[in-house]
């Protein structure tokens, strides 16, 4: 977030430029080899996608927010970039109360 903090206002209109204009392929070797020196493996500019919208998902965006601020026409296609950490399905696991029945015939 640092690094995308650090572009506001370098440009009017684009967040990832390229020699002061517009980034008109995030595959090309400007970018592979951002890539390389950051280190970063296997890593392609769409993987960004993913990840934001993962993070509004568990940051608590619905699916249907996140369908309009993703541009998505389908919640299928959501469903598909909006993935839950590990870490973040364990902190919610237990989120069902435990005085219910249904929970305590399962508990049994």
């Amino acid at each position: 977030m640092n690094v995308l903090r650090n572009q506001q206002r370098k440009h009017s209109t684009f967040v990832f430029t390229y020699n002061g204009g517009q980034l008109k392929n995030a595959g090309a070797k400007g970018w592979r080899n951002a890539v390389k020196r950051a280190g970063l493996g296997d890593f392609h500019f769409h993987d960004l996608r993913h990840t934001w919208a993962s993070r509004h998902i568990m940051g608590g965006t619905s699916l249907y927010e996140l369908q309009e601020l993703g541009g998505w026409s389908k919640a299928d296609t959501v469903r598909k970039y909006a993935h839950l950490s590990i870490s973040h399905l364990h902190s919610i696991a237990n989120n069902v109360s435990s005085d219910t029945k249904l929970t305590q015939k399962f508990m049994q």
